[in-house]
């Protein structure tokens, strides 16, 4: 073979062996940007109570909201209620700890067997978020009972399954600043029948005191997954 061609050859398999490495580094590196990115959701997630809940049996949409850090809406809720309230039933406080525009307002006056507060969503994805942080300020000494609720698309009333309840006036909180009480929850320990890739609703249930008799509150209550 002459110089010339054989010169040739060597610059054009060269040549080929580049172009092959240049797409084999692309490729992996798409590959590895995907894993990385698991989810677009920007941490903290924060449960936004626009306006004041609905009173008994009346549920309007859009009340409440989750919304991530960057201001972005995930859900809004489907369905929002204050149940067996006082007259003045949940309203809006301009004061909250973990920085959204409002806490929500829940006043119970001890005159029903039950009652409390939630907002069901559409079902979102919070499996990234390992803490669930539930801030209350006025939670009085002569409450034994007030639950925490949180529950996943497959939730069915008076069913097993799908949720999970924490009694926040039982346990210690986390922190106190001021006259918020922090409570720092894990997934993976006090909501491990709760599906977090389908989380659908919060809830605030049910105060009573050390005799089970219908509790009296009177709350600011702030909500964040961490």
């Amino acid at each position: 073979m002459k110089k010339e061609n054989f010169k040739l050859l060597c610059t054009l398999l060269f040549g080929v062996l580049l172009s092959v490495g240049f797409l084999s580094c692309d490729v992996s590196g798409d590959s590895d940007k995907k894993d990385n990115n698991t989810s677009s959701i920007q941490g903290p997630v924060s449960v936004s109570w626009n306006i004041a809940l609905a009173n008994d049996g009346s549920t309007v949409p859009d009340q409440v909201t989750l919304v991530d850090a960057t201001g972005t809406v995930l859900s809004s809720s489907v369905e929002s209620q204050s149940m067996n309230t006082a007259a003045a039933g949940s309203g809006l406080s301009t004061e909250s700890y973990f920085g959204a525009e409002n806490s929500l307002h829940i006043i119970w006056d001890g005159l029903d067997t039950w009652g409390g507060c939630f907002a069901k969503f559409g079902a979102v994805d919070l499996s990234a978020f390992s803490t669930v942080k539930v801030a209350i300020k006025g939670l009085p000494d002569s409450l034994a009972t007030l639950m925490f609720k949180i529950e996943d698309t497959s939730f069915v009333q008076n069913q097993p399954g799908g949720f999970n309840e924490i009694n926040l006036a039982a346990i210690e909180p986390s922190s106190v600043d001021g006259e918020w009480e922090i409570y720092e929850l894990l997934s993976s320990v006090d909501f491990v029948d709760v599906d977090m890739t389908n989380f659908q609703a919060v809830g605030f249930w049910n105060p009573l005191d050390s005799d089970e008799n219908p509790g009296v509150a009177d709350i600011l209550v702030d909500v964040i997954f961490e």
